[in-house]
């Protein structure tokens, strides 16, 4: 993988996530980027980097955070990645974890105490030719 690969897996994720979520959210990206894999788990090199896509799902009522939340993870569940953590709608804050399959990303949809929703996606460590 290389980071036009990871940018454009991470936005297919994100958008794998949103569809027929109603109302249509607004994305607005916050706190993603391109990070090294220091310490990485796999035992490779540190000289690699990892990619991460976060947004917040903007324009969808407080009261539909849940359902945005239901659909989200169920469209991921859907498209056969690997559920890492269902969400627990009893919780005053609801998150769900999965990982991508094939590519092994992590996937992350989130609703705060606020409501307040997001969506991120982290791709595994990988060498970006730009910093090689």
């Amino acid at each position: 993988m290389d980071m036009n690969q990871a940018e454009r897996t991470a936005e297919a994720l994100i958008r794998e996530a949103i569809q027929g979520v109603t109302p249509e959210p607004t994305l607005e990206s916050f706190g993603g980027g391109v990070k090294s894999c220091k310490e990485p788990s796999d035992g490779g090199s540190e000289e690699r980097v990892t990619l991460t896509r976060n947004y917040w799902l903007k324009g969808i009522p407080r009261e539909s955070g849940e359902e945005a939340v239901r659909k989200v993870f169920g469209n991921w569940k859907q498209a056969g990645h690997i559920v890492d953590a269902e969400p627990d709608y009893g919780r005053r804050v609801v998150a769900a974890n999965l990982t991508s399959k094939p590519d092994d990303f992590l996937m992350q949809v989130a609703m705060g105490m606020g409501g307040q929703l997001s969506v991120g996606v982290t791709s595994p460590c990988f060498w970006d030719s730009e910093s090689a």
